[in-house]
């Protein structure tokens, strides 16, 4: 189809030539859509003049134009506009015709040898589909470089939509997969149809268009509140992704969120832990949790959607996730996320998954997910985190029997007291106010040297009586902390306000722990190191308490201890003495029969901390003179 000789005038642009009269099909002189501006290059007129041109000045103009978009960043919208040039019918210069797909409300496209009507798609008897089909664009994710492809097709009246990956349209095998999506496609046609597919995709530019897949830092920019990436990730996490926008008066939310962090240290800690976890990344730090915990009633649900209003939509099932989730539902939640906190009320429905809080402690803290094979052959890329877990329950995440790496990598708070005069009030404030602080917050730390403030925090906490991995937590907190009080006009925290919350290394520490366990354990069971007793558990001889290695270790394994980890240190420590063969067992009589035992030697009297705790054991231990006295 050829188009009537006619003549345009060009509009006068920068560093481009004077107006002149033109001929439509010029090929020379297009250096003008080089200097095209943001503005212009999407600009009508340009592409009213470039609709003029035929063949081969046509495909250079909208190869031109379509290189120029791409280096303004705006090469899927210009890609898009460019397609609307396609002649309707084919020419000599296309090779071919086009398709002719009636009530498409998409652009014709070029499609060489290939006739694509109402009936299908087909070159001669080789049938690629028996119903339209055309590719619609490339989506390029911008994190790993890896294309899925857009693919438009129609069945039953109704044009409808996919999105795949490149390899799936590029192999005879794999683009079986669509049938599931409503495509006609089966072992007979599924090598014309890749034909087909790959030959529309070489004869048109398509648009290219920059996507994502999660939420957090990429390149420097925090997704999504930069509008040139579109998200491309599953599908289920899309509500999600929507979540994280602004809504209702910034004034309002901040009114009601000083109130709430003036009145009392949780939640002023639980609004920095919402800001920090985007400082995660950027500080090269390990993730830690933050939980809240306490009777029911207290405003702890309440607080979390604080937290969450930050960032965008405070409500259920979108930026308050549902923790009621397997171990690999965890994982992707986590590295969808990825800087963005993952905020959960009840952490105890999790508990199951994971068998302890222990295990589920390190878990969020690694960082990182398993090495996954996948159905087509070849490795999953391992999914990856920087976010913090910000969670509440009516009981602690650690205990006296916690390791000490659980320990180290959480943040606890009691809450006894109301943490808003009205809970009500509050929470309809967050649903309606939200996602206005969050940009201004990543605005701020960008202005300012976070860096060094976090570095000054943490020499300061970790030279006090406390563990690298808990001040390098708290640092974090205290760094939020201080961009948030200056945005809120209030006085940042101190180190001697977060103290109280730190955990101290003697708590960290498992076998001094576990010493303390073991030392409780035997005072509350003294019948059972009596000549009387009904069990026979052990003995105290000579001021050493003497206690049945397998007896010793069942009960420590109940109590979440281990029995051989804290052998050396307990003997390092002068707390058990070896046999004379080197072995941490003796071998002694109890009640007639040869029995294996721990002996506990006695202990001095205790050096207690600056908290009033015991250095030594964790705690208050019983001595062997007591046990003297008690049997």
């Amino acid at each position: 189809m050829s188009k009537s000789k006619r003549k345009k005038r060009r509009p006068a642009l920068p560093a481009a030539e004077p107006d002149r009269e033109r001929p439509a099909e010029e090929t020379a002189e297009l250096g003008w859509i080089d200097a095209l501006g943001a503005d212009s290059v999407v600009s009508d007129w340009v592409y009213t003049i470039i609709g003029d041109y035929e063949g081969a000045a046509l495909e250079t103009a909208r190869a031109k134009l379509t290189r120029r978009g791409e280096a303004l960043g705006l090469g899927g919208e210009v890609a898009e506009k460019a397609r609307l040039l396609l002649p309707a019918g084919g020419d000599a210069f296309y090779g071919g015709g086009v398709t002719a797909f009636s009530q498409c409300p998409y652009p014709a496209l070029r499609c060489g040898a290939w006739e694509a009507d109402d009936s299908g798609v087909r070159k001669g008897n080789e049938i690629a589909c028996s119903h339209p089909i055309l590719p619609l664009e490339r989506r390029r994710d911008s994190e790993t470089g890896g294309e899925r492809i857009r693919l438009a097709f129609r069945r039953d009246t109704v044009w409808r939509d996919v999105t795949t990956d490149a390899a799936v349209i590029a192999s005879q095998n794999a683009i079986i997969q669509l049938a599931r999506y409503g495509v006609i496609v089966n072992s007979q046609n599924s090598r014309a149809l890749v034909a087909y597919i790959a030959d529309v995709m070489s004869a048109n530019d398509l648009p290219v268009v920059a996507c994502v897949r999660r939420l957090g830092w990429m390149d420097g920019e925090f997704i999504p509140f930069r509008t040139r990436f579109r998200f491309d990730g599953d599908e289920e996490y899309r509500p999600v992704y929507e979540a994280v926008r602004c809504r209702g008066s910034a004034e309002q939310w901040r009114s009601t969120v000083r109130e709430a962090v003036s009145a009392g240290l949780p939640c002023r800690l639980l609004l920095a832990a919402s800001c920090a976890s985007a400082l995660v990344g950027p500080l090269g730090i390990n993730s830690f949790i933050v939980h809240l915990w306490g009777t029911t009633g207290v405003g702890k649900t309440v607080a979390l959607m604080m937290a969450a209003s930050v960032w965008g939509d405070p409500k259920q099932g979108a930026l308050l996730q549902s923790l009621n989730a397997t171990r690999v539902g965890l994982e992707r939640k986590l590295a969808f996320l990825h800087d963005l906190p993952l905020i959960g009320d009840e952490l105890q429905i999790i508990k199951d998954h994971f068998e302890n809080y222990d295990r589920l402690i390190m878990f969020v803290t690694e960082g990182s997910g398993k090495s996954r094979g996948t159905a087509s052959g070849g490795i999953e890329a391992v999914p990856t985190w920087n976010n913090l877990l910000l969670s509440s329950g009516e009981e602690p995440i650690t205990t006296s029997a916690s390791g000490g790496g659980a320990k180290n990598r959480c943040v606890e708070m009691e809450c006894r007291e109301l943490l808003f005069a009205d809970g009500h009030a509050a929470a309809e404030c967050f649903r309606e106010h939200y996602g206005h602080f969050g940009p201004e917050f990543l605005r701020r730390a960008g202005e300012l040297d976070f860096r060094e403030m976090y570095g000054v925090y943490f020499g300061a906490l970790a030279a006090g009586d406390t563990t690298e991995k808990q001040a390098m937590a708290m640092a974090a907190l205290l760094t939020a902390d201080r961009i948030i009080a200056g945005l809120l006009e209030l006085p940042p925290l101190a180190p001697e306000h977060v103290s109280p919350l730190l955990t101290v290394r003697s708590e960290v520490d498992a076998a001094a722990r576990a010493h303390r366990w073991v030392m409780d354990w035997a005072s509350e069971h003294q019948d059972n190191f009596n000549q009387n007793g009904r069990e026979l558990w052990g003995a105290v001889r000579g001021g050493a308490l003497l206690i049945n290695r397998a007896v010793l270790e069942r009960e420590m394994t109940k109590a979440g201890f281990s029995l051989k980890s804290c052998l050396a240190p307990w003997h390092a420590r002068g707390l058990i003495q070896k046999s004379g063969n080197g072995r941490f067992a003796l071998q002694t009589t109890l009640n007639g029969f040869r029995t294996s035992v721990i002996s506990f030697l006695p202990e001095t009297e205790p050096a207690v901390s600056g908290n009033g705790r015991d250095v030594k054991s964790g705690g208050d231990a019983v001595s062997a003179r007591q046990w003297n006295d008690a049997s």
